[in-house]
């Protein structure tokens, strides 16, 4: 008896996935079928469900936002403290400490001139000129940046506490050093603040110094003719009260002229209160031409010359109404602004003098 074996492929043997039974199954096809039937009848977990509903996306957008507002909040504060803060400081503090030697120098200047005869070497003795913290002008008061009003008799809106002011500030300093932080910072930086040549500042910070010496001999009888203005002079140093400079918007070197003007207000309480209009005129220096000529004889020949520094600041400093004739010579320039500043107009009564 021959037995005849036929071998039968998968192939030959009809498959439905819709009525398979899994548990009787040959071996080499189990592997294919379960996996087909599992893959299409388990169903998604709730976290792949939660990765993609809809309503879960506002949470990563809200992350988001989040995190920018914190990003931006951080980088806006270290700009304001780059930019404002520190510079801020930085210059109050060269102020501050820059007041308090010239306050020590001047103790001990007294404490030296006063002291007893039987302790001659105590106090200490004061350091050489030569040797010690000097201001850039003489014999003038210096401006600060924290009670320049009071020092000007000024309110805090700018007008006068007097029915009659006249005053001349000299903005000065030495050459500034330009850098990227310096340009973009909200104040300058200490020692360095003219934004003239190193010539040009030197000039005139020695040509005030000189008028000034001249006007305490004799109100300057005998350097080019007596002094009929009747302004007090002040000065400020830029390098050294930096927060002034730029509250007031001086740069060195440049003088700024202040002068009462009408209306003014009286207030009677236990004594007279005034609040006067104030005229303030800027003068950049130098000037580029003057209400005056200059000449000088050179080889036989009457030749026009340009005013030195000294000149200038001698021809405005000197004489009444020299601010008027500069203001309408220079007449719509850039070196010459005029700001007023007036009281309140509801409760002004003129001054009839």
């Amino acid at each position: 008896m021959k037995l005849h074996l036929r071998l039968i492929t998968w192939t030959q043997i009809p498959i439905s996935l819709n009525a398979v039974n899994t548990d009787v199954i040959l071996p080499w096809t189990s592997f294919n079928l379960q996996s087909l039937t599992s893959s299409s009848n388990v169903m998604p977990s709730k976290r792949q469900v939660r990765r993609t509903t809809p309503k879960h996306r506002p949470r990563s957008t809200c992350k988001t936002i989040c995190l920018a507002f914190v990003v931006l909040l951080a980088l806006t504060l270290a700009l304001f403290f780059l930019l404002y803060l520190h510079p801020y400081h930085r210059a109050l503090a060269h102020e501050l400490s820059y007041f308090s030697e010239l306050q020590r120098l001047d103790k001990l200047e007294s404490q030296w001139l006063d002291r007893p005869d039987y302790l001659p070497n105590s106090p200490r003795k004061p350091p050489a000129y030569n040797n010690r913290t000097l201001p850039l002008i003489h014999d003038i008061p210096q401006l600060s940046s924290w009670d320049f009003q009071e020092q000007m008799d000024l309110h805090a809106d700018g007008t006068s506490r007097h029915h009659e002011r006249e005053a001349w500030v000299y903005f000065g300093g030495t050459p500034r050093r330009y850098g990227l932080m310096d340009r973009i910072s909200a104040f300058q930086r200490p020692n360095g603040s003219c934004v003239d040549a190193e010539e040009i500042c030197a000039a005139y910070n020695e040509g005030f110094n000189a008028v000034i010496e001249r006007f305490h001999v004799d109100r300057g009888v005998h350097h080019g003719g007596k002094r009929t203005s009747s302004a007090f002079f002040a000065f400020a140093d830029c390098d050294v009260s930096p927060l002034m400079c730029d509250n007031t918007n001086q740069r060195p070197v440049s003088l700024l002229h202040m002068k009462t003007i009408q209306p003014c207000r009286a207030d009677y309480d236990t004594e007279v209160k005034w609040a006067c209009g104030m005229r303030y005129t800027s003068v950049r220096l130098p000037l580029r031409r003057m209400p005056f000529k200059k000449t000088q004889t050179i080889a036989g020949c009457v030749v026009p010359v340009f005013p030195s520094a000294l000149e200038q600041l001698h021809a405005m400093l000197a004489w009444d109404g020299s601010i008027e004739a500069l203001a309408a010579f220079e007449e719509g320039s850039d070196y010459v602004d005029v700001v007023e500043a007036l009281p309140d107009v509801g409760d002004v009564e003129e001054d009839d003098r």
